[in-house]
């Protein structure tokens, strides 16, 4: 009986180490991909990014209820693209009613690399989830959530890849801001 809990105790070891091992995150991407996002939000804050190689678009609307058409609330969605408008660096939203939405996606040579999504009231944050991304692909996901969350399942299941492919394949397209 000694013999065969050893075993199991040896071989619970042996699993818990080599999944620490192998199935950890490269941190190396991810502190890449921090400082990249640092960057970008540095060039965003400028106070005259028009005059470098840097262009700014913002595009705004309301949020109407579906039955009275009256005016709820609204959003704001701002992009953060070259001169030539061939590279597409950030795109943040802002919307929501009785609640603050704000989504941010971070590209880097026309590829996804990070995206945040922040839920917000008058008290401050109670909902955020960040993601990292290599090649299309998460590598990783953070997320902090207080209770009330869960009363804003539909905002928090957002699924952020299909949405920062979609605003990139927008920017790509848009006669807009050719």
């Amino acid at each position: 009986m000694g013999e065969i809990l050893k075993y199991i105790l040896i071989t619970c070891c042996i699993l818990c180490i080599s999944s620490q091992l192998f199935g950890q995150t490269d941190t190396t991407k991810i502190k890449n991909i921090n400082t990249y996002v640092a960057y970008i939000d540095s060039i965003y804050k400028l106070d005259n990014i028009q005059n470098s190689n840097y262009l700014y678009y913002v595009e705004e609307g309301f949020t109407k209820r579906k039955r009275s058409g009256k005016t709820v609330g609204g959003w704001t969605l701002y992009r953060l693209g070259t001169v030539k408008r061939d590279t597409l660096y950030l795109v943040e939203y802002n919307g929501g009613t009785d609640i603050t939405l704000n989504i941010v996606y971070y590209y880097k040579a026309n590829k996804i690399v990070f995206a945040k999504i922040t839920l917000i009231d008058k008290k401050g944050e109670f909902y955020r989830r960040e993601e990292f991304y290599d090649n299309d692909n998460t590598i990783y996901t953070y997320s902090t959530a207080s209770n009330k969350a869960k009363k804003y399942s539909k905002e928090t299941s957002i699924s952020l890849m299909p949405n920062a492919l979609n605003h990139l394949e927008n920017f790509k397209d848009s006669k807009i801001l050719r």
